[in-house]
Order: structure tokens, then C-alpha cells, then sequence
């Protein structure tokens, strides 16, 4: 306890105590110690006194703000002068840590040196007379005194505090030259520069300050304030240039700058254009400078993931696991690292469940975040050796770093094995403290969260990998773009290789190397083309009965059977396989394709031209495509009556085409599929490639479900022979093909033929749709 502390707080509940707007202390408060609420009652004490003495009219409200400021005299505290005033600065004083003599009230020789202390503190002229911005830095607490002299860095940024407030204290209030690097002083240092650079003072960097940035080099004559702002700059990322009030760009400020480019990848070159100032002053540096790397929560596709590597990206963050019970699916997948390993990108394994709070962050969950990230990453195949980055994903404060993130990343390292190595994804602060504690082998930096604390005025990591920066929608897929240190750790992900999990076309191989035994014991036909068909009449599932036998050939029932029976080495414990086993993902679409219907339109284009001997294009339509045209067709009229939105007009059945609207049969999977089937049928030698080898080609390998729609229109219309798609569409749409359209009216329903063209019309517009897309 303080007694001179004591003493102001008993005095102004004395003195103020009744006074409208005053906020007595409580009996339990008036405890000598130095706090917020000691200085919000001397605020309120001095805007009464103001309101008193001055004829002001301000508002009590304990905040020192522009209204308290402008209301005060230009000088405060004469010489022997006593009021209430002086007596609130008095005692103002000793909070802060000055001793001011007598709280007597007069403005002496005590209370003057103690000004003029405080003011040598500051680094402003110690005249011993108070201004206003002066008496606005003493009625507060922050401190003026470096808190660790022997700490080299706090005592080179309180010079830089001192200097602000030298040159600039008037303008923009004092800052606190403690050497501490916190959010008001860097507000300060950026108001400073606006001020410099014609701009108004706000203290936030953005595009408009970035712009009106100077170019500096050795060779720029005057400039002074800016080189000397650019000193300052330097000294608190760390690259102390010496001389930090001269004015002047010399060989060690050349130096500096080069040193901190280079670390920071900016195109080292010593000079002090607008990409080193944005990197200076904000964490995030210039948004719009090209990055290599990014993350993203959203799973690739082969047309994202190729959108990244066409936009120079070659490092992408994906997570190893979802949350629990949360709704965003962004775990990476096998056939996503697939894909990636086709496209020629790498990968940066990150684990974060959730990850926003301190309270999260304990030595429990520590453990078994490191037990489910390894069980992660060797389910997926990353190699021994591979970093993962554990995100601590908020704005992590000093207090929070002893007590919750050390405790939690001792855990993470003493659980996560011999396989891999611990990263950390956090800010600046965090990751400096975890590398010099040895807790996180790389640093995956938030500088894209310009205003953590953590971030502000901090060094960057000596270890850092990644420097994740700014947030972007510009491709087709959202992502976070990243700088890539040489110390980058991702994974190619040609080199990622499951052997833990049951590979879909493996079961493909094991599903033909059982038909084809079965064939043989059966004293059947065991040609490729025979088994290709044999096996998607298994594959077509549900789709049975009279109509699909014609189109595709007769389901064998035993075979079914027996393939459940079999369970062909999954590894499950049930003995049957439902034909959704055998469904695989699509990279292209990123999403999985139902086998069932693939396979029953993929048989009946096939199963003319393989068993029967003759291609018939009208039944590969009314399979695929054409038969799902009837059906949603039918479906609107039959529910015009019901939905108002389901009339059957030209700009309704587009709606319904385009939306590829599930309630009408024709859902963006069925056509999807249909176009598949087509195209494979087309494509392929049915004759001497194995069923699932095309499948592989056509999904993975190849580029030809990317480029799926344009390949369809392609086939089509040489198929056909015809100039339009409208024109292949139109004579189904009309009824004209009546046998077929006997068929698909006595299982799907009527609509009006007449309609045809409109039908033709609309299908045609999708197709060119998807094509552009």
C-alpha cells in the first residue's frame, strides 16, 4: 500500500464526494494502490475543476478525452499558484510514481521538479511547466520508466518512445517510454508518419498511408523526419540502425533495411520502398504482394487445386481433422492428397479443433490433440519428420502464455512421438516465446490479424515458416495467402502414401478378379468387354427390373450374393458389401459419385455396343440423359397444379434445369453422371481395359472429368452428327422417338409434347452453361 496513494483517494472522496457525476470510492477501495479507478476519479475531479473555474461545460465522465483536453488553459500550474487543480496534479504525480512534494495545493518547487522528471522521462523539454497533452500522460497509468534497463530491445524502443514524444508528443499525446511495444505506442508510430506524409492521423496503416509512403534510399536528399521515422521503425522490428534522431540514411540504415527484407522475403535491395514500409508498420505488410503459399479450410478439387498451381501457388495448409461436432467439413481427404499429388502442389499438415480461447489451451488437451494429430497425419501417409503446425487460432496475450500455451505445447511435445515435429500457428509473441523455450520447431505466423496484440511491435520469428497475410476470394476457392520462408516445411504430395486404409480401386481389382472365377466356374464368356459388363450390372444396383434388363442385360442375383458373402479383404467386420461401397470421390466435382446410377447408364451405352453388337444412340440417351429430361419434365406438369412455381412454362423448366432441382429428377448428380457415362463410353476401349482402370483414368489420371461438359458436347455431337445440342435434344424432347417414349410414359408420366423445344431449348442452354464454366 501506498500512503500518499491513500491519501488521494481519501481525499477526493472529501473534496467530491456529493459532487454530480463523481464516483466516490467504496470503503473497501480506498486501499493505496495505484489503478484505473484511482485515475478515473482524479479525471472526474479535474473536469469538475474545469467546470468550476473555467465556466466549461464538459461532461464528468473520468475520461481524458479531446473535450477535457481543449477546455484546459494552454500552461497549467504556475508558479505558487493553489487551487484544487494543482493539488488533483499533485497528487496525479504521485501515483504515477513522481514524488511532489506536499499535496498541499501550490504549485512549488516539489511539484515542478517532479513535472520536470516526468518530462526528461517523456524525452520532451523539462521546463517544469504542464500542457495540457502533458497532464493528459501523467493522469494515467501507463509508465514512463523502462521496466527491464538490462533488456537491450525495451531500452532501444523507449528511445524510440522518447522520440515520438519529442517530435510529435503535442500533436498526438505522449506515449509511454517504457520499452514496452504495445498498441498505443505503434498507433503513435503510424500517426506519426500519416502526419509526416500529408495524411490525417488515425493510426491505422492502410492502402492510403502505404501509398503516400516515400521511396528512401542512400541517395535521397532530405526526407529527414521520414529517415529518421524509418530509424524508428527499424528499431522495433528488432534491426536497430543506430543514430535513431538523426535524420540521415546511412550505411548501417542501408544495412538494417537489407538484413530485414531479406529475413522477411521481401527482395532484399536496401531500399525503403512502399512493400518494406507496409511490412514495418503492419504485420501484414502489402496485401497485394504474390505469395507462393496459402491455407485454406475448404477441400481441393482438381479445378481449385489447379487454380492454385496456374496462380503460382506451390504450399497449401490443409487440416488433418474436423472439429468434434462441429458443421464445417474441412478435413483433408486421400483422394484429395491425391489430387494435389497430380496438380504437383505440397501440403502443410495443420491441427485445429477449435482453438480460440485461452481456457482451451491445457496440459490434458495438449496430450490429446498430439495423439489425434499423429493418428491423423499416419492414417493419411505423412512421412516421418513432417511438421504440424497446432494453431492457438486468438489473439494470445503475455498473461496467457505461462499459464495455458506452455502447459499445452509440453503436453503436445512430450505425446506426439518419434514421428513427427511440432509447429505452432499463433502470433508473433507466442511463436517467439515457444522457439526460444524449444516447445515449436517452425512458427506459422497470423500476421493476417494485424491487430493481435501478439503481433504488435513484436519481432518476427526467427523460425518462421509461413507468414500467412491476408485473406483473399479472388480464385475460385477462398484462401489465405502466405509468404514461404526457406525454412518451408511442406510435404509433396506425391510423397504422401497411404498404406493404412483400403483403397477403392484396390476392391475394384478384387470385385474383377471374383467376377471373372465366377464367370470361369459358371462356364461363361471371361473376355475384358464380358467382365466389364457382367460387373455394372452388379454395380447398377436398385436399378432392376424388366425396362433395365432390356437396356443393360440381366442382372445376375447369385453373383450378388455371393460378393456379399465374399467381402473381398475390406477391412470391416460385416460380411456384406452394399453396392455403395464400391462409390468413389470425384476430384473435379469434390464429391463422392453413386455408383448405382453411373453404372446403369454407363451399362446401357455399353451393353449395345459389347454384347448386342450394335450402337444404338437413342437407348444410351433415354438412359442417361434423355431419360432424366422425360422424367423432370413430367414431374413439373404433374405438379403444376400444386407449386406455383412448377407451371409449365419455358422460364420455369430453365429454372428447374438450371437449378438442377432434386424434386423434379434431374438433381446436378444425375446429369453429372449421365454426362459421364456418355463420355466414357465414348472414350474407352470397353473391349481391352478393365472397368475400374477406366474409371481411374477418367477420374484421376486424365484430364477428362475437368474438362467433362465440353468433352460431352464434343462426342455428342459427333455422335449424332448434328450442329446443336438443341438439335440432339429436340426430337426426344418432342415424343418423336415413340417407342422409347411409350416406355418412359407408362413409368415417369406424360407431359405435353408440344413443349419439346422448350425442354431442347433449356437443356441446351445448361450444357453451354457448364461448358463456359
Amino acid at each position: 500500500m501506498d500512503e500518499m496513494v491513500k491519501a488521494t483517494q481519501e481525499w477526493l472522496n472529501k473534496t467530491y464526494k456529493g459532487e454530480k457525476d463523481f464516483t466516490p470510492f467504496a470503503e473497501k477501495d480506498i486501499d493505496g494502490i495505484t489503478g484505473a479507478g484511482t485515475f478515473k476519479r482524479l479525471i472526474q475531479a479535474l473536469q469538475i475543476e474545469i467546470n468550476k473555474q473555467y465556466g466549461k461545460n464538459i461532461k464528468v465522465d473520468g475520461d481524458f478525452g479531446d473535450g477535457t483536453l481543449k477546455a484546459l488553459p494552454a500552461t497549467i500550474g504556475k508558479s505558487n499558484t493553489k487551487n484544487n487543480i494543482v493539488h488533483i496534479i499533485q497528487s496525479s504525480l504521485w501515483c504515477k510514481g513522481y514524488s511532489a512534494g506536499a499535496m498541499d495545493g501550490i504549485y512549488g518547487k516539489d511539484t515542478s521538479n517532479a513535472v520536470m522528471k516526468f518530462q526528461s522521462d517523456a524525452g520532451i523539454e523539462n521546463d517544469g511547466i504542464i500542457r495540457p497533452y502533458i497532464l493528459k500522460g501523467i493522469m494515467n497509468t501507463d509508465g514512463y520508466k523502462v521496466l527491464n534497463p538490462k533488456d537491450t530491445d525495451a531500452v532501444y524502443k523507449s528511445y524510440v518512445q522518447q522520440g515520438m514524444n519529442k517530435y510529435y508528443g503535442q500533436k498526438i499525446g505522449l506515449s509511454p517510454t517504457n520499452g514496452l511495444w504495445e498498441r498505443k505506442a505503434h498507433k503513435n508510430l503510424i500517426k506519426c508518419c500519416q502526419l509526416e506524409w500529408g495524411l490525417d492521423p488515425d493510426g491505422v496503416f492502410g492502402t492510403n498511408t502505404m501509398n503516400a509512403a516515400p521511396t528512401l534510399t542512400k541517395k535521397t536528399k532530405g526526407y529527414t523526419a521520414s529517415k529518421r521515422l524509418l530509424k524508428w521503425a527499424l528499431t522495433v522490428n528488432g534491426y536497430y540502425p543506430y543514430g535513431l534522431n538523426e535524420g540521415v540514411f546511412d550505411d548501417k540504415t542501408y544495412n538494417a533495411i537489407y538484413e530485414f527484407q531479406d529475413f522477411l522475403r521481401l527482395g532484399a535491395d536496401g531500399m525503403a520502398g512502399k512493400n518494406t514500409w507496409a511490412s514495418l508498420l503492419s504485420s501484414r505488410g502489402n496485401t497485394a504482394r504474390k505469395a507462393t503459399a496459402c491455407d485454406t479450410s475448404t477441400r481441393l478439387s482438381r479445378f481449385t487445386a489447379t487454380d492454385l498451381k496456374n496462380a503460382g501457388y506451390t504450399d497449401v495448409g490443409r487440416y488433418l481433422t474436423n472439429v468434434e461436432g462441429g458443421t464445417l467439413d474441412k478435413k483433408m481427404t486421400e483422394d484429395e492428397i491425391a489430387v494435389l499429388g497430380i496438380v504437383d502442389l505440397n501440403i502443410i499438415p495443420i491441427f485445429q479443433t477449435t482453438g480460440r480461447k485461452n481456457t482451451y489451451f491445457t496440459e490434458k488437451q495438449g496430450k490429446k490433440d498430439a495423439i489425434d494429430a499423429t493418428a491423423a497425419a499416419v492414417n493419411l501417409g505423412f512421412p516421418k519428420n513432417s511438421v504440424i503446425y497446432f494453431a492457438a487460432d486468438y489473439d494470445v496475450l503475455t498473461k496467457d502464455i505461462e499459464e495455458y500455451l506452455i502447459p499445452y505445447f509440453k503436453s503436445v511435445n512430450d505425446n506426439i512421438g518419434c514421428n513427427y515435429r511440432v509447429g505452432v500457428y499463433g502470433p508473433r509473441m507466442l511463436c517467439n516465446h515457444l522457439y526460444e523455450k524449444k516447445l515449436a520447431e517452425y512458427s506459422y505466423v497470423s500476421d493476417m490479424s494485424s491487430g493481435f496484440t501478439g503481433n504488435i511491435g513484436q519481432k518476427m520469428p526467427k523460425n518462421w515458416a509461413y507468414d500467412q497475410f491476408f485473406e483473399t476470394n479472388s480464385l475460385s476457392v477462398a484462401i489465405d495467402k502466405c509468404i514461404a520462408s526457406e525454412r518451408a516445411t511442406a510435404i509433396p504430395a506425391k510423397k504422401i502414401k497411404n498404406n493404412n486404409s483400403f483403397n477403392i480401386y484396390t476392391l475394384y481389382d478384387n470385385l474383377w478378379n471374383y467376377a471373372e472365377k465366377y464367370l470361369q466356374s459358371a462356364g461363361k464368356e471371361t473376355s475384358i468387354k464380358d467382365i466389364n459388363v457382367f460387373i455394372l450390372q452388379y454395380l447398377r444396383g436398385h436399378y432392376e427390373g424388366t425396362g433395365w434388363d432390356i437396356l443393360g442385360g440381366t442382372k445376375d442375383k447369385n453373383f450378388e450374393m455371393a460378393v456379399n458373402a465374399k467381402n473381398l479383404g475390406i477391412a470391416d467386420t460385416s460380411k456384406e458389401i452394399p453396392v455403395s461401397s464400391f462409390d468413389f470421390f470425384d476430384s473435379n466435382a469434390a464429391q463422392n459419385i453413386e455408383i448405382e446410377h453411373l453404372a446403369a447408364t454407363l451399362n446401357a451405352c455399353i451393353y449395345n455396343t459389347l454384347i448386342l453388337a450394335k450402337a444404338d444412340n437413342k437407348i444410351d440417351a433415354y438412359a442417361g440423359w434423355a431419360g432424366d429430361l422425360h422424367q423432370m419434365a413430367a414431374a413439373v406438369e404433374s405438379n403444376k397444379d400444386s407449386d406455383v412455381d412448377a407451371t409449365f412454362s419455358l422460364e420455369a423448366l430453365k429454372r428447374k434445369i438450371a437449378a438442377n432441382d432434386d424434386k423434379y429428377g434431374f438433381s446436378k448428380m444425375d446429369l453429372l453422371q449421365d454426362v459421364d457415362a456418355f463420355n466414357m463410353a465414348k472414350l474407352y476401349d470397353w473391349k481391352n481395359n478393365k472397368i475400374h482402370d477406366i474409371f481411374n483414368d477418367y477420374y484421376n489420371l486424365s484430364d477428362n472429368s475437368y474438362n467433362r461438359y465440353s468433352l460431352f458436347k464434343r462426342e455428342m455431337l459427333s455422335a449424332f452428327g448434328k450442329k446443336t445440342i438443341k438439335d440432339i435434344a429436340l426430337p426426344f424432347a418432342n415424343g418423336e422417338y415413340k417407342l422409347y417414349t411409350d416406355y418412359f410414359e407408362s413409368n415417369f408420366g406424360k407431359y405435353p409434347y408440344e413443349y419439346g423445344e422448350v425442354i431442347a431449348e433449356a437443356f441446351d442452354s445448361r450444357i453451354e452453361d457448364l461448358v463456359n464454366q
